[in-house]
């Protein structure tokens, strides 16, 4: 979707991961993810660690990650910039939750891309010198169907020891 393509630019990956019985692995950043079911398929995204997008529903879901040295803002600073580059801007939900036993900071923004109306939430998690963003981007209409698989895909997130 190309909502995520300001959203990818922003951030820099490093694409080292393998999926494995389901599960989205990447060694050198860090991380683990459960791989959202059928129909949500694989999907290109530059920068992005893996994407998936559902063809029907007209959704995206990516992980993105950094470990690019300490990264001491808040996570409210870093999960602002993944929203650069949408238009009309409005935050809907803003939380910190719990991902994995560490702090994280779930965002809804509702805005426009390329004069399309797009919803966005992201999960931002730090750990370490890492950082890690969660990424759901659908037109308003398909955000409530996509939004459970997002959160399993969140949900199940893993820093790896």
């Amino acid at each position: 979707m190309a909502a995520l393509c300001p959203l990818a630019a922003l951030l820099a990956g490093c694409a080292a991961g393998r999926v494995v019985d389901g599960v989205y692995e990447n060694a050198a950043t860090g991380f683990r993810i459960p791989v959202p079911p059928a129909p949500w398929v694989p999907a290109s995204i530059p920068d992005a660690d893996v994407a998936f997008r559902r063809p029907a529903a007209v959704g995206t879901m990516a992980a993105f990650s950094s470990c690019e040295g300490p990264q001491r803002a808040p996570l409210r600073i870093l999960a602002r910039r993944l929203f650069f580059g949408l238009k009309e801007r409005e935050v809907v939900e803003q939380e910190p939750i719990s991902l994995d036993g560490g702090e994280a900071l779930r965002t809804v923004v509702r805005a426009e891309q390329d004069g399309t109306p797009v919803v966005v939430e992201s999960v931002v998690v730090r750990r370490g010198a890492c950082v890690y963003n969660l990424v759901l981007a659908a037109p308003p209409a398909d955000y409530p169907a996509l939004r459970p698989d997002f959160d399993r895909m969140a949900a199940g997130w893993r820093a790896l020891p």
